[in-house]
């Protein structure tokens, strides 16, 4: 039986798509050109301007901007006077989702509790987003890549499954940043904060069979991905 769902484009959903794209990109432009750091401009970021300022790095920053930032289609990026370490950036998404489309998420977590139905949000790159309604304690997740997504969950606490777990491990494989699993009482976000390595990519797959709370106190203990209730 088909689901509801709903496809949406706003200004939130934009703006996290374009942070999502801006990190990705630091991501690459901070391994090759082998850098300590890339410090950003918060305050040109604001107007979804990326003015970067390299330190200590190796090879020359504009080399690997002309080369990756057409896959990522950031408009506005140059090499300037930053404040701010690219690493805050992360907790700055989880921040700015919390701030803004989390409400959305709210709302349907109310709806999870009265009909046992699940909701999934995807935020995808290009800063489109969905919606889409599943049945009692499973929802079908659609196979495309998405930068931050969400779900509400019927028990009142926010721990996730074992399937849970399997389909946040692909989408941080995938370079996505965040999921949040939305309960009535609060709600977890497992995210990355850095690129993942091959000893994370080899633990995920080793702890996969593992109990949930398990999984989540491993992971916590890594250097790429945190756990944060909001």
């Amino acid at each position: 039986m088909e689901k509801p769902h709903t496809v949406f484009r706003n200004h939130y959903s934009e703006r996290i798509g374009f942070l999502c794209r801006t990190i990705n990109l630091l991501e690459d432009i901070y391994e090759d050109s082998e850098c300590r750091d890339l410090y950003v401009s918060m305050e040109q970021l604001e107007s979804n301007r990326v003015v970067i300022e390299p330190i200590d790095c190796r090879y020359e920053v504009e080399e690997s901007i002309d080369v990756f930032n057409k896959y990522y289609d950031i408009e506005e990026i140059e090499v300037g006077v930053g404040d701010t370490s690219f690493y805050s950036l992360y907790e700055y998404v989880i921040d700015y989702y919390r701030n803004t489309l989390h409400y959305k998420m709210l709302e349907y977590s109310g709806k999870t509790r009265n009909s046992g139905f699940e909701y999934y949000m995807g935020v995808l790159f290009d800063g489109s987003a969905f919606i889409v309604e599943g049945w009692s304690n499973r929802v079908v997740i659609p196979g495309v890549k998405q930068c931050l997504s969400a779900h509400t969950h019927p028990s009142p606490y926010p721990i996730p499954s074992r399937i849970d777990l399997r389909s946040i491990s692909r989408q941080l494989v995938d370079r996505g940043l965040a999921h949040i699993i939305v309960a009535y009482s609060s709600s977890l976000v497992i995210y990355r904060v850095k690129p993942l390595t091959i000893n994370d990519l080899e633990l995920l797959k080793e702890i996969e069979g593992l109990d949930p709370p398990e999984v989540l106190r491993i992971i916590s203990k890594t250097d790429s991905i945190r756990i944060r209730y909001i």
